[in-house]
């Protein structure tokens, strides 16, 4: 399935305008954390980086954390909800990235993890944890953390995108 991106969302990885080739995951298999997504919800389609993916102990994952590498939120939805993971963009400038080279698995891999973390520092920043005295000032802390590593993940999306549209 061919679609065309139609938000920043998930910039600089994918431009609006970019073209991405969808491939339905066989049955049984699930989403793994780094895989570009599009996925259905009530208000619409979307396509963003799975960051997580959770279920109860012992048993299959039923869920998965996502965000849009441009946003700063991550939602999680039912691993029902995921169509098909992107496998292959082509650039408004005609080149092509092939999503599942060695090269593409590692960098997405790796900036789905980066995102897991600054996602867990938010949530921690954000959790109220009962201390009046030292909670505000944690969680002072963990923003500020959190929003520069965000800035951080931003910056290396970018030259990682400028850089495989080269090979």
């Amino acid at each position: 399935m061919g679609l065309r991106v139609a938000s920043s969302s998930m910039a600089p990885t994918l431009h609006v305008g970019d073209r991405i080739l969808v491939e339905k995951y066989p049955p049984g298999i699930h989403p793994c954390v780094g895989e570009i997504v599009l996925f259905h919800v009530p208000n619409g389609w979307f396509v963003h980086r799975v960051i997580d993916g959770h279920g109860r102990a012992g048993s299959a994952v039923d869920r998965v954390r996502q965000k849009g590498d441009a946003d700063y939120r991550a939602v999680s939805v039912p691993v029902s909800a995921v169509a098909g993971r992107v496998i292959a963009v082509e650039r408004r400038d005609g080149s092509r990235v092939d999503m599942h080279s060695k090269k593409m698995r590692f960098v997405n891999g790796s900036l789905g993890r980066f995102f897991f973390c600054v996602d867990r520092l938010q949530r921690l920043g954000a959790r109220d944890t009962g201390d009046r005295s030292t909670a505000p000032g944690a969680r002072i802390f963990v923003s500020g953390i959190s929003r520069r590593l965000g800035r951080l993940a931003v910056r290396l999306a970018t030259l990682v995108s400028r850089g495989a549209t080269r090979d």
